[in-house]
């Protein structure tokens, strides 16, 4: 079954970002986890954007045939769209994230070199 699965990845915004690779085939889930890496880089531009958003839409289709892959109560095997953000490095800024429920900054005293 996994020899016969295709994904295909494109995105909403083609200039934006790159994926690698862009297409996945069974082989490149025959592992003990069933998982696979698709790297999403960002295109360098020279254009001030600010931060903006592309979607990864995904095709699931048996690789053979094109069709449509049926799960066993006969609905199609579906993949969720994935939301990027996309930080632009040509707008100044900072991007403070929280991470793990808990956001912690420190601000540097450059005369005394410590942590306030």
């Amino acid at each position: 079954m996994l020899d016969a699965i295709q994904v295909q990845m494109t995105t909403t915004n083609p200039g934006q970002v790159v994926l690698t690779p862009s297409e996945l085939t069974g082989t490149n889930f025959a592992n003990d986890k069933c998982k696979t890496t698709i790297t999403v880089s960002a295109v360098d531009d020279v254009l001030p954007e600010g931060n903006h958003y592309t979607v990864i839409l995904h095709t699931v289709q048996n690789r053979t045939s094109g069709e449509q892959i049926m799960l066993t109560d006969e609905s199609p095997l579906y993949a969720a769209n994935v939301l990027v953000t996309i930080y632009d490095d040509d707008s100044p800024g900072v991007i403070i994230e929280e991470s793990n429920g808990v956001t912690a900054l420190a601000e540097l005293d450059d005369a005394a070199k410590n942590i306030i």
